[in-house]
């Protein structure tokens, strides 16, 4: 997968989201396909299926920093997706899924909530912030990628939604959020920061990252890694399709 990279020419290409979630992004690692390999490895070249989650928080992301890209292609005015005409609705145009009116709404109102905080607004938009900027590095000769939300001088921000912010700071692992500010920390060299809106109370949240917290995000690259050399890795030893998982309960 990693064999025929070549960093100092794919990292503009990057800037592209086609390229970043396409054939040149996908050489490399990143927080996303290292879920798999802290989880069932056989996962790791399956590609993810589209999900409402990713299409929300996609939206969320660009009503706030991408205007211009804040749009949802399939909407359907229904209360729930148990219902022909949502059903209808997807098998007419093929699709696994459509967003509901009421998502968006609840979306709109998540990021007007967030730039109505002036603090919130002052750090979303400040002038020498950079946006939606790609960055690759090179953990102990595995090349990870990653793509920063924000880059203000001093730190890096990532937006994101939750379902209960009040167990975000547990939930932030579970997501492998500390991962994604490890690594991000080694990208970019400079602190990371969660801005959090709550979809249940519309509170917000900035979350700053612990020592800790890079260290269990330290962890998770190691093992990531580990686990790619060792299934996928240009001198694999093992056979992805014959993983297994032992534990006890």
């Amino acid at each position: 997968m990693q064999n025929n990279i070549n960093p100092k020419k794919d990292l503009p290409l990057l800037q592209d989201d086609s390229n970043y979630f396409g054939s040149v992004g996908q050489q490399y690692l990143s927080k996303s396909s290292a879920g798999a390999l802290l989880g069932d490895v056989r996962q790791f070249l399956v590609k993810s299926e589209d999900n409402i989650n990713f299409e929300l928080g996609s939206y969320f992301h660009h009503l706030l920093i991408e205007p211009e890209k804040a749009s949802i292609k399939h909407l359907v005015n229904t209360k729930t997706r148990n219902n022909k005409a949502y059903r209808d609705y997807i098998a007419e145009h093929q699709i696994p899924f459509a967003v509901l009116e009421a998502e968006k709404v609840l979306i709109d109102n998540l990021a007007a909530a967030m730039l109505a905080i002036p603090l919130f607004e002052q750090i979303i938009y400040d002038i020498d912030n950079q946006y939606e900027v790609p960055g690759i590095t090179d953990i102990k000769g595995v090349w990870w990628k990653g793509k920063a939300d924000i880059i203000a001088t001093d730190k890096v921000y990532d937006l994101k939604t939750t379902g209960d912010i009040s167990r975000f700071r547990y939930s932030a692992k579970t997501y492998h959020y500390d991962l994604q500010a490890y690594l991000y920390r080694e990208i970019f060299g400079k602190d990371m920061v969660f801005l959090v809106a709550c979809k249940k109370t519309a509170t917000c949240g900035i979350f700053e990252c612990s020592e800790e917290f890079y260290n269990s995000g330290e962890h998770k690259a190691k093992r990531a890694a580990e686990q790619y050399e060792k299934y996928y890795g240009e001198n694999a030893t093992h056979d992805p399709n014959l993983y297994y998982i032992k534990s006890q309960l």
